[in-house]
């Protein structure tokens, strides 16, 4: 499909990844922020690490707790993706199009939608990260749950390959 499209069209890939990769360039830079508060000394925490290891439910303590909500965002974000994106392919295979500009744009228009939607569940993932660094100066739990943001992030990239479904 990619190979019959025109050069806007095909820039407007490259716009979509440009987007993406600034919106992930922003989770790194939550990083760098949180490293260099911490390292200047320039916040003072409201809570000890402490707080994290009291005990939730069932004996399963804070720190526990948010990994496990972040993982499964992640989880659950990614399988309603992937069926979200599988019934996209489906909608476009059985609409009729005038021609494959016409059904890019249709294609596009849905995805990108679809995957700002997920960046935004994932970027949740990082928002724990940012509000337990703020609250703890857990720089560590921080950074966890950022990366565990920036695999989602990796999973729903547009690329090529998501753009290059086979049409009828």
């Amino acid at each position: 499909m990619l190979e019959e499209l025109s050069a806007e069209s095909k820039n407007k890939l490259n716009t979509f990844m440009f987007i993406w990769f600034l919106m992930l360039g922003a989770q790194i830079i939550y990083l760098f922020v949180c490293y260099y508060i911490l390292k200047e000394g320039l916040y003072k925490s409201i809570y000890s690490l402490e707080i994290l290891n009291k005990n939730i439910y069932l004996g399963i303590d804070l720190y526990t707790l948010i990994h496990i909500v972040s993982i499964l965002i992640l989880i659950a974000g990614y399988f309603f993706f992937t069926k979200n994106y599988s019934k996209l392919v489906d909608k476009t295979n059985k609409t009729k199009f005038q021609n494959i500009e016409e059904e890019f744009d249709f294609f596009s228009t849905k995805y990108i939608s679809m995957m700002f939607v997920y960046l935004a569940i994932f970027e949740i993932i990082a928002i724990i990260g940012l509000l337990v660094f703020l609250t703890t100066l857990d720089f560590y739990t921080a950074m966890n749950l950022i990366i565990i943001a920036v695999i989602g992030f990796i999973l729903v990239m547009p690329n090529k390959n998501k753009f290059n479904y086979n049409a009828s």
